[in-house]
């Protein structure tokens, strides 16, 4: 029962913030381009085109939603190490103690709805492959050089745009979490001579066993620590001193310090070639992360080596201190009922916008954002395909949102196709709805956008970031544009 609770609330979920995103980014179209070429009155910035009536198109209609999705995007990417930061959190910006952090399902929510609806490839991809083509509906024939340009456009403001975004979510972590900000500092200190931190480890023993050391008198955990005297006079604290302190002043803590005694060769790099490292960060993982003991060929490896397992076993036993940050296992449900509800109210309103409105652009926006949900549920279902590619050559490939992508593209020019050669009103509404709300839903460039930055952190060793990148606007291209002459033809 809870399970389905679960799947019912993920659902709500991704189906309401995938309705804001997609009239988000209808909204942003008709401002910054659509709204010049339609011929209706009022204000409007004409930034970009729609590459079918004039010249331009190379800034194509979507791009400032594309934009915007990926920034957002990047201002709500995890805390990992991949961002330097010394403990995991779901949302990199927030306090680590902020109640938010516990609400699992909205940020999927967020990411997956709202950034990939407001975000759209396939969009994207349609409008370049109509300006390649040049066929009915194109004004002064072929324009595949705008397009090409179109294409590395789209591809780097979106990188910009998340990187951007990213950026600035490091930087508002640091202001609300001073304390794991200056973790971080002496994190890199320390990688800079060979030493590295166990992140899965609890608070107390993770920076303990770094020699960690923050500036104030609070070290680690109350429940363990005692208060250092604030008598002095220098801001900084000595770490020897406060170590010391530490282990004189803690009867417990023996126990570890026996650990991190045997230990502190293989963790500081003071033995050549770091012998072990991966097999004292399994026994730590075990004993601490999940409770349970050491494989026996790992226990008889800590022997040779000479670490005291015995003594950590203990301190794992009767030590009475708790990780300062608790699991978030999004065990509140009670916002998921607020989804729900804002769920229902706007599906109402876009079912009267689509059948009562007169406004044939009211119309399409309600019908295409009742679609919405239907292409980021199953975007969301293909990327679980994300990592699962046989070949250990491909394993790094994104093959779920990359399929997403393709399959939208196609649908989303074949639409565009049916629609040059000349369809009832009825019938071209839904060919908008199609190919704006379900095609464009089920396409995504945040997540496009997060993935390839995740990927070009293996450069120089691999390219797989160059590969992913211009692979999938290939491979969309050519597909678009063979569905798009085919619907034509």
């Amino acid at each position: 029962m809870s399970n389905v609770k679960h799947q019912l609330g993920l659902l709500c979920s991704l189906s309401l913030f995938s309705i804001l995103g997609a009239l988000l980014r209808i909204l942003l179209g008709q401002l910054f381009g659509q709204a010049c070429h339609s011929g209706r009155s009022g204000w409007a910035p004409c930034v970009t085109d729609p590459g079918s009536t004039s010249a331009g198109g190379a800034l194509f209609v979507d791009l400032p939603a594309n934009m915007l999705g990926c920034f957002i995007m990047g201002i709500l990417v995890k805390a990992d190490g991949h961002l330097g930061m010394p403990v995991d959190m779901p949302v990199a910006c927030l306090k680590r103690t902020s109640p938010l952090q516990k609400w699992t399902i909205a940020h999927l929510g967020v990411r997956t709805g709202f950034c990939g609806s407001l975000t759209t490839f396939a969009s994207w991809n349609t409008q370049m492959v109509v300006m390649i083509v040049g066929r009915e509906g194109v004004a002064q024939g072929t324009k595949w050089v705008s397009a090409s340009v179109g294409y590395l456009i789209g591809l780097g403001l979106a990188q910009v745009s998340f990187a951007a975004g990213r950026d600035l979510a490091i930087a508002v972590h640091r202001h609300q979490n001073p304390d794991l900000a200056r973790e971080a500092d002496q994190l890199m200190e320390r990688r800079g001579v060979g030493s590295w931190i166990h992140r899965d480890l609890p608070d107390f023993e993770r920076r303990y066993l770094g020699g960690i050391v923050l500036d104030g008198t609070d070290l680690l955990m109350d429940s363990v620590v005692k208060r250092i005297e604030k008598g002095d006079s220098s801001p900084a604290i000595d770490k020897d001193l406060v170590l010391k302190t530490l282990e004189n002043g803690n009867e417990d803590i023996a126990h570890l310090k026996a650990w991190k005694d045997s230990t502190d060769g293989h963790r500081n790099g003071h033995i050549i070639g770091g012998q072990w490292a991966s097999e004292l960060q399994e026994i730590e993982r075990a004993i601490f992360k999940e409770g349970t003991h050491p494989r026996q060929e790992l226990v008889d490896l800590a022997r040779d080596a000479g670490w005291d397992i015995d003594a950590l076993t203990t301190w794992r036993e009767t030590s009475r201190n708790k990780n300062s940050s608790e699991s978030i296992d999004g065990s509140q449900h009670w916002h998921l009922l607020l989804i729900a509800i804002a769920f229902v109210l706007a599906v109402g309103l876009l079912l009267w916008g689509a059948l009562k409105s007169r406004d044939d652009i009211y119309r399409s926006a309600s019908l295409s954002a009742l679609l919405a949900p239907l292409g980021t549920t199953a975007r969301y279902y293909l990327s679980k395909l994300n990592g699962k590619v046989g070949n250990p050559n491909w394993e790094w490939l994104p093959i779920g949102t990359l399929i997403a992508n393709l399959i939208a593209s196609v649908i989303s020019s074949v639409m565009a196709g049916f629609s040059v050669q000349g369809q009832g009103e009825a019938a071209e509404l839904w060919i908008n709805a199609i190919k704006s709300g379900f095609a464009g839903c089920l396409s995504t460039v945040s997540t496009f956008a997060a993935e390839t930055a995740g990927l070009m952190r293996a450069l120089p060793r691999h390219a797989w970031g160059y590969y992913y990148a211009f692979g999938s606007l290939l491979s969309a291209c050519v597909l678009g544009v063979c569905s798009y002459v085919w619907a034509v033809v």
